[in-house]
């Protein structure tokens, strides 16, 4: 008897074309197949969770686009981006707006509010003061229309902009670049109040107005020229210059000057002119200044007028720019179509200023134009211990200077790679980023190397692909996603729907590829972090009765208080929980009226407060009995044969009542039902369902509702996922390959942890189902299992000794290793 023990998967699934690579780690780790299933960081694997329906997007008819807003990690948002409209969700839902006042005239509003008018609600889209002629209808420049309560505002952006939209965020602050629009901002402003705002590229602080001068003439009087600025409190950002001459006769020394008071300055600073060029002379804390002859310093200069966006970008020439990102404290833009590889940074700190000065300082604004021997038009920026360059034929890095300081005097920008991007986000993973190669069908990592003595060598990078090429051949990567808890995976959207997935951890030299689809097309992703870990958020293309529906779905996590009976392994599925997550908010349950106690007796149930409907009859009330743990040790299920009051109802118990349960007040239940609706997003679908942690049979929604085959107090519904995995060939890793020798694989072990049920067997025509159940009493939901579990299989002689195991139900199956065991033939 001959086994062979397959204990990490950490391969993933991997190309045929390394079907006859038994010598490598990449074969001993791998799978012939990993379908909804994916690799967790420590190599075993386990069946994808399903995705939870989030809500339909606006238009369905539209591809929409999924943003991540991250404040911190309890004030995280996804941003539903369509056709000149945002919604925003969080925490699994689409915010809502409740009863907004009504709208007024004579009022100030601002973008984002929001009011109610004629039925219907609004958001403002740009700041106003009504007036009769701004009252909210259809059409108008001020308001926006919303669909029922959720909360909604007025993009610029429409559908065909969607996919070339740049992020990047400041605390409540999203800068938002695209290379056919105007740069604006997003801010939020409140739960539900979000405005944009387009940019105005100048500095924070308006210069003093009003200038006045006096000065004597005398032997030395000349033309005298002043530039004064204002300097901003708490940050110094410096104004544009205003301008004082004197007359045509000219002051002599000394010259007094004065202004008024600009808001906010926190000092002036004063610039005389010499032979045409302005140096600095001093700095005044009032609004007056006397220049008795000081000599200009003209190492110090007044900042110049300058705007990108009235240059290369300007409105005329229907550019803006296409990158952005944050870099030493600088905002930083590319990408422009007029200047696609030149780069524009902010002055430190102050980052809608780009005023200049000469010479040039160490914190003022500047620009850079990358050089090479291909026009490097630049598709995304990345801060990675240097600002990154990702271009359509390289990677470049600029370095600054030997501080790593990026300034007008010290760029140094070196390439670091030629392989360029193409037009997909890369993603930041740990000490790396992840990006798509130009023309879409290659995912590689990029990022600073280590030597042998910890320093830093250099940048290098890898082909992700290479091991698992056949996923990617004759495809192209839309999308990029990392989700780096619980077991770091980047999510890659192909272009056929599919949605890929790369368990990923750099400096352990681990990745591993998974594919998985659903009855639908994937065609967006993001990530936020919601609770202890992050969450995969998709929009899903659906055929629902013969139309095409945009849902947003969630995928469901894995770790659960109670996987046996809340396990989510159904796509775009709907939860009913007849229990409260404490007990202690349940109204009191007194069973009364027994005489044996017996399960052929009705009984009477009374609550401690209104609870009962006419609708609940045919429902059930579990009661349970709970251990020191606090868990359920027994259940005692009653089914409501009539109602006579809110307060009470005639029930039956499905067993004997146990004497702790009789004439006892107890708010330890559920309600169980046996009907579920709000499944309208499922119409015509046949649905797969998990009813206290028993799969049911498959059902058609109807009218949005299906009727289960018997109540229960936590039901998930949902589409099916078929996850499969199949073992590669048996080989030897050194020495006489084993191709030429039959082999007879009669049974299987599988390793699983918290697992529950699956099929094993040579091929998808002969699957034998593993035992499931153990010492469960009659009606308890089976306990899941962890250890070894036996399968017997039909022998059957053939050439490669593979083994296919598949999760046919919604229940979890984590599989740590497999042991195929048998004969092989001499």
């Amino acid at each position: 008897m001959a086994t062979a023990t397959q204990r990490s998967f950490a391969g993933g699934e991997i190309d045929p074309a390394l079907y006859a690579r038994a010598d490598t780690v990449k074969y001993a780790t791998g799978l012939k197949t990993c379908r909804n299933f994916y690799v967790m960081k420590h190599g075993g694997v386990c069946n994808r969770p399903g995705t939870q329906f989030i809500a339909e997007v606006r238009d369905g008819d539209n591809p929409v686009r999924l943003i991540e807003f991250v404040f911190s990690d309890d004030q995280a948002y996804v941003l539903e981006f369509g056709h000149h409209y945002m919604r925003v969700i969080q925490n699994g839902g689409l915010l809502t707006v409740g009863t907004p006042a009504a709208w007024a005239n004579s009022t100030a509003y601002t973008y984002g509010q929001v009011v109610s008018h004629n039925g219907t609600n609004w958001s403002c889209k740009l700041n106003h003061t009504s007036t009769l002629a701004y009252a909210p209808i259809l059409g108008s420049a001020y308001w926006h229309p919303m669909t029922g309560d959720t909360y909604e505002v007025y993009t610029p952006y429409d559908e065909g902009l969607l996919q070339l939209l740049q992020f990047v965020q400041s605390a409540d602050v999203m800068t938002i670049a695209c290379e056919y629009a105007s740069v604006y901002e997003l801010a939020r402003l409140g739960q539900t109040q979000w405005a944009f705002s387009a940019v105005a590229f100048e500095p924070a602080i308006q210069p003093p107005s009003n200038l006045t001068g006096t000065g004597t003439v005398g032997e030395d009087a000349k033309l005298r020229e002043y530039l004064i600025t204002s300097a901003k409190k708490e940050t110094y950002e410096e104004s544009y210059p205003a301008l004082l001459m004197s007359g045509e006769s000219g002051w002599s020394f000394p010259v007094d000057i004065a202004w008024d008071e600009a808001d906010d300055a926190q000092e002036y600073y004063i610039y005389r002119a010499d032979n045409g060029v302005f140096g600095y002379i001093g700095t005044a804390q009032g609004t007056s200044f006397e220049d008795i002859g000081y000599t200009p310093d003209f190492s110090e200069t007044p900042p110049e007028e300058y705007n990108p966006f009235y240059g290369p970008w300007a409105p005329a020439n229907a550019s803006s720019p296409g990158a952005v990102t944050y870099y030493q404290q600088r905002l930083i833009f590319s990408g422009g179509r007029n200047r696609p590889e030149t780069l524009f940074c902010s002055q430190v700190g102050n980052y809608h200023n780009f005023t200049l000065s000469h010479p040039a300082q160490d914190d003022d604004a500047f620009s850079f134009s990358l050089a090479g021997r291909k026009l490097n038009a630049i598709r995304y920026l990345m801060d990675l211990d240097g600002l990154v360059i990702f271009t359509a034929s390289s990677i470049l890095v600029a370095q600054g200077d030997a501080d790593g300081a990026l300034r007008p005097t010290a760029i140094n920008v070196t390439n670091k790679a030629s392989t360029g991007a193409a037009n997909v986000a890369p993603v930041e993973v740990g000490n790396g980023i992840i990006y798509v190669q130009a023309r879409g069908s290659v995912v590689r990592d990029f990022g600073r190397t280590v030597s042998e003595d910890g320093r830093s060598a250099g940048y290098a990078g890898n082909d992700l692909t290479v091991f698992a090429y056949h996923l990617f051949e004759n495809h192209k990567i839309l999308d990029l996603a990392y989700q780096e808890t619980p077991h770091s995976i980047i999510w890659a959207v192909r272009d056929d729907g599919s949605l890929l997935g790369l368990t990923y951890l750099r400096e352990h030299e681990v990745w591993g590829w998974h594919r998985h689809d659903t009855d639908g097309y994937f065609e967006d992703v993001c990530t936020i972090p919601e609770g202890n870990q992050d969450s995969l958020y998709t929009v899903v293309r659906r055929t629902i009765n013969g139309e095409t529906k945009r849902y947003i779905e969630r995928l469901a996590p894995r770790t659960l208080a109670d996987p046996a009976r809340d396990s989510r392994f159904l796509d775009s599925h709907l939860s009913y929980s007849g229990r409260p997550d404490d007990f202690a908010s349940n109204p009191s349950m007194t069973l009364s009226g027994g005489t044996d106690w017996s399960y052929r007796e009705d009984l009477t149930l009374t609550a401690g407060a209104g609870y009962f409907v006419e609708g609940d009859v045919g429902n059930e009330i579990h009661l349970y009995l709970l251990d020191d743990l606090g868990e359920i040790a027994d259940t005692l299920r009653v089914r409501i044969l009539s109602v006579t009051s809110a307060t009470v109802a005639i029930v039956r118990p499905a067993k004997d009542v146990p004497a702790e349960l009789r004439g006892v007040a107890a708010q330890s239940y559920g309600l169980a039902v046996d009907q579920l609706g709000n499944l309208d997003h499922l119409e015509g679908k046949t649905v797969h369902i998990l009813a206290d942690g028993s799969v049911e049979t498959p059902q058609v929604v109807t009218g949005g509702e299906i009727t289960l085959q018997k109540p229960a107090v936590i039901i998930h519904v949902g589409l099916p996922i078929e996850a499969e995995i199949e073992t590669l060939s048996l080989e030897n890793a050194s020495g006489q390959s084993l191709v030429t020798q039959p082999k007879l694989i009669n049974k299987v072990w599988v390793k699983v942890k918290d697992s529950r049920g699956f099929m094993a067997g040579p091929d998808r025509n002969q699957l034998y189902a593993a035992k499931v159940r153990s010492d469960e009493a009659f009606g308890e939901t089976t306990r899941l299992q962890t250890g070894d579990v036996e399968v017997g299989i039909t022998a059957k002689w053939d050439s490669n000794g593979r083994v296919l195991i598949t999760q046919p139900d919604p229940l979890p199956l984590t599989i740590l290793s497999v042991t195929p065991s048998g004969v092989i033939s001499s």
